[in-house]
């Protein structure tokens, strides 16, 4: 019956149109007058928003927004980003790293829309979305009906690239069903590194494009140089210098920025951590994606809110992660982008559970052992590292399916910018200010398993016999 109501639809109005099509339009933007433009667009809306009892009604309905996004393919994403059209209101979640520079897509039957009072054109113009964003649609009458933007702001989190799986004794195993990181493939999602290129603008510059979290990065160390990046030596400077590095970048090519492109910086601690892979050793990341890169420490613009003076940096050689006094030498890998919220966006799905908005984690809001609004009830136990795993797996709280989090996830936890320890949003109360497990092993030495410090922001390893407390996540 469904079917047939749907069908007569169609055939009226296909009917419709063509015998509209042989008649004289009278030019006047009636919506009452059969014989104008605004009544046959107005009746075209209603058939396809299956509305049966067509009537002469308000043309506000020509200024109505019907859909708003941004394709993957024009922003350099793996994915499409749709907008929830509510009211007057537009929310739409969008990687960080291209706010300002994004490429929307839009469908009205309005003959103009407006960011902020400017004329824009479908998937084809690029729009600074980092400000307030008010879009008005506009009428063929002269009509026009406003909405007010939202973007949430996402970091989104990427798999650690580990395949392999390592039992307690660091003894080699079958990933499937053990709950290692190893078994989670491309969860929470698949990274998005596509191959080194350069344009014809500027066929010596090498960048790396991450369509996931629409970072670019320069494809080699600071130094480094050509094709392969096996120009030069990568060098070694102290903080500063490094983080000068990467600003001149910005003057390069008569001004128009390395690659033809601006706002390169040093990364934050969390973004160098993206490009890390955890099943390769020293270096510890792709080589395909980024070669010559050196088993060695590169520095973060991240200060260290444990170690006043200290900054945030990364070793390549064992994936460690650490605070260092600005005056050591390290190297520098530079990214263009959008800098990342100062602080992920939390709130409770649940008495038990956090969604993280910025991630789009949801995280176990107490300790494992521990419960209440406060999580002051009950005890945070300590746990060996396959017990860990063994609590998240079996955790059925809210209905959902629990895992121990991989390095990655886990890390992206850390409040970089609170200032007393644990290092944590207080949407996780009564978080023990020490280390946590991750499920993700040190592909060099798997007797060793992943930690991330909530006492100091860093992450290392420790012998999996060691017993140190959980907290479990889900994307479920």
């Amino acid at each position: 019956m469904l079917m047939m109501k749907s069908q007569i639809r169609l055939i009226f109005l296909f009917s419709f149109l063509m015998v509209s099509s042989h008649c004289q339009k009278n030019e006047l933007n009636n919506h009452c007058d059969p014989r104008s433009d605004t009544y046959s667009n107005l009746f075209v809306l209603k058939a396809i928003l299956g509305d049966d009892d067509f009537r002469c009604s308000d043309p506000v309905e020509l200024n109505r927004l019907l859909s708003f996004g941004f394709f993957g393919a024009s922003n350099g994403l793996n994915k499409d980003y749709n907008a929830r059209i509510s009211g007057s209101t537009v929310s739409v979640s969008l990687p960080y790293a291209i706010v300002s520079s994004a490429k929307p897509y839009f469908n009205t039957f309005g003959t103009g829309v407006f960011f902020n009072e400017e004329l824009v054109v479908s998937n084809n113009t690029v729009y600074d979305f980092s400000t307030p964003t008010k879009i008005d649609v506009q009428s063929i009458d002269g009509s026009k009906r406003t909405y007010t933007l939202i973007i949430n702001k996402l970091f989104p989190v990427a798999d650690t690239g580990q395949i392999s799986c390592w039992d307690q004794a660091g003894t080699n195993q079958i990933c499937s069903g053990t709950g290692k990181d190893g078994s989670y493939t491309d969860i929470p999602n698949p990274n998005g590194f596509m191959a080194p290129s350069s344009s014809e603008l500027y066929p010596n510059d090498f960048i790396t494009q991450n369509t996931l979290t629409g970072l670019v990065w320069k494809t080699c160390s600071e130094g480094a140089t050509g094709t392969g990046c096996t120009g030069n030596a990568a060098t070694l400077q102290n903080w500063s210098n490094s983080n000068t590095l990467c600003s001149n970048l910005n003057g390069v090519n008569g001004g128009m920025g390395y690659a033809g492109r601006k706002k390169w910086r040093l990364p934050t601690i969390q973004e160098l951590l993206s490009i890390v892979n955890f099943q390769n050793t020293s270096p510890t990341t792709n080589l395909s994606f980024f070669p010559q890169t050196i088993g060695s420490g590169y520095w973060s613009q991240t200060v260290s809110n444990a170690v006043p003076g200290n900054n945030h940096a990364i070793n390549f050689l064992n994936a460690s992660l650490g605070n260092f006094p600005i005056a050591t030498n390290g190297h520098a890998r530079c990214v263009s982008g959008d800098l990342p919220p100062i602080e992920n966006s939390f709130s409770e799905s649940d008495s038990f559970t956090v969604l993280d908005n910025t991630t789009g984690l949801i995280w176990q809001k107490c300790s494992a052992g521990l419960s209440n609004s406060d999580c002051q009830l009950g005890s945070a136990t300590p746990s060996l590292w396959e017990n860990a795993i063994t609590i998240c797996e079996n955790l059925s709280t809210s209905n959902k399916k629990w895992r121990l989090p991989n390095v990655t996830e886990l890390q992206s936890l850390v409040s970089y910018s609170k200032a007393g320890t644990p290092f944590i949003s207080n949407f996780f109360p009564n978080t023990q200010s020490t280390q946590y497990w991750t499920s993700t092993s040190n592909q060099s030495n798997a007797v060793n398993a992943f930690l991330t410090y909530f006492n100091t922001g860093d992450m290392s390893n420790l012998p999996k016999a060691n017993t140190r407390p959980v907290r479990c996540v889900t994307n479920d």
